[in-house]
């Protein structure tokens, strides 16, 4: 029993230094986590700046990096989600008051004529804000950071064939023809199915907003041409029409939220090309603009071609 006894003597102490120093080193790796933890705990709801990632481990950094880059996502998120608050609330801003003034006239007016016209006044002041939150709401649904809606693959002429037969009437009422025409690379003609990857909800909002707004501004009587062209390495989508055009120095600024070109008629909301460009982004496409061989403007639109 004392040479069991004097044999486990000298490693109790060895097992206890043993024990310290696992317990320091430990506590010393996990100090880092704690006071990340601690910082962020500390935070308020709003403070989405980087984490420190001073005297972190490197086992432990790729951590802090995936960390601060998911923050950074997050801080652009929240300031797009501000900016479009911002946004709605000032243009929301200018069809109430007018709604409200026109009611105030309807409420003055004493002859049938002058009822009549206050009547039409304040129809059109209602659909110009219908559109204008309509619009607002499709922005909202494409906005990158919503995640709205999965990609497949689909047909690209369908989408396009479903908008030409939503903007149908209202082209017919301003007497403006619309021609689709659909190519492959070898130049045949037989409008076959073009697939991409993509949304076709989105593509179709996307392509209704680009003939609303050809056919919107546009002198009665024009043409609106809608072309699909396949090659090997992309699919391109070009929408012309008659009118007159936009300016280049123009053309910078077009896809700006809520921007109108000098001149253009009030109807509009300028967020149909902002909705469109964001759509675009959203598939990994490419938008230009150019001059059209119709005379007014060209928006052409560049997919990435499926592979074989």
């Amino acid at each position: 029993m004392s040479l069991v006894t004097s044999s486990l003597w000298p490693i109790i102490p060895v097992s206890l230094l043993l024990f310290v120093a696992a317990w320091w080193l430990v506590t010393a790796a996990l100090a880092p986590l704690n006071r990340i933890g601690l910082e962020l705990a500390n935070r308020n709801a709003d403070s989405i700046e980087p984490v420190s990632d001073t005297g972190v481990p490197e086992e432990v950094s790729l951590l802090v990096t995936e960390l601060n880059s998911l923050l950074a996502r997050m801080l652009q998120a929240l300031q797009s989600q501000q900016r479009f608050v911002a946004d709605a609330a000032h243009e929301l801003r200018s069809p109430i008051t007018a709604l409200r003034l026109q009611v105030q006239t309807l409420s003055r007016s004493k002859d049938d004529i002058a009822i009549s016209q206050a009547v039409g006044r304040l129809l059109g002041g209602v659909d110009r804000a219908s559109r204008l939150v309509e619009q607002l709401l499709a922005l909202a649904r494409q906005d990158p950071s919503s995640q709205n809606g999965e990609l497949s693959r689909i047909a690209l002429t369908s989408c396009v064939e479903q908008a030409i037969s939503d903007l149908g009437p209202f082209a017919l009422s301003r007497h403006i023809q619309l021609h689709s025409n659909t190519l492959v690379d070898s130049g045949s003609n037989s409008e076959p199915d073009i697939d991409i990857w993509g949304n076709a909800d989105s593509l179709r909002i996307m392509i209704c907003n680009l003939l609303d707004n050809a056919i919107r501004y546009i002198p009665e009587s024009g043409q609106v041409q809608l072309d699909i062209l396949a090659t090997a390495n992309k699919v391109t989508l070009t929408i012309q029409d008659s009118g007159s055009g936009i300016r280049p120095e123009e053309r910078t600024r077009i896809f700006d939220r809520f921007y109108r070109v000098p001149g253009t008629s009030p109807s509009g909301s300028g967020l149909g090309l902002a909705i469109a460009k964001t759509i675009v982004d959203r598939h990994k496409a490419t938008i230009s603009l150019a001059d059209s061989k119709l005379g007014g403007l060209s928006v052409q639109i560049d997919f990435p071609a499926l592979p074989d």
